[in-house]
């Protein structure tokens, strides 16, 4: 069998779904990113706290986060008003800050998404499943239904396309 270090190697990085994120659009939702506003922060899940951090709100353009103050940026939203972006110590604007050895955005701490650690062929097998339930089968390989009612016909098969294409490609990679 094989030596030290051969096989497929997993993607051991954090991910996002692993670290708490503070959303700028839930603290504008909840009232909290307005001047003056400061309070506490917290993350639970089944009852139980996963963290909690402290949040003020100095002015328009700045969030004190625990220690950290954080710039927020405020651009034109379609149909008028505006939507709020932090500002990363990079230089990023987005929408979320990471909240794992400081505030900061994904790029900055090095996390990945959880689909990234999926190999090639479980991704691509994993599409072909999305795909055929889209279309009303049970899973990939399945029989496909016919058409709903009223859809276009170059739109279903396109669909259908799609799903013929992305089968292929999970087996061809699944054989490797």
């Amino acid at each position: 069998m094989g030596g030290v270090g051969s096989g497929e190697r997993l993607n051991r990085r954090r991910t996002v779904e692993e670290v708490l994120a503070l959303d700028v659009g839930w603290l504008r939702r909840t009232g909290r990113l307005s001047p003056g506003i400061a309070g506490a922060v917290e993350w639970r899940r089944d009852g139980r706290l996963l963290g909690r951090i402290f949040v003020a709100c100095q002015s328009d353009a700045e969030v004190q986060v625990d220690s950290q103050a954080v710039e927020v940026e405020w651009t034109p939203a379609g149909f008028g008003g505006v939507r709020p972006w932090f500002r990363c110590a990079c230089g990023r604007r987005v929408a979320r800050l990471y909240l794992y050895a400081g505030a900061a955005c994904r790029i900055c701490h090095g996390l990945g998404y959880w689909t990234q650690r999926r190999r090639a062929a479980d991704r691509a097998l994993a599409r072909w499943h999305d795909l055929a339930r889209r279309a009303g089968a049970e899973r990939g390989g399945a029989p496909i239904p016919l058409p709903p009612k009223y859809t276009r016909t170059w739109r279903w098969l396109a669909l259908v396309n799609e799903i013929d294409r992305a089968g292929r490609r999970a087996m061809a990679l699944w054989r490797r």
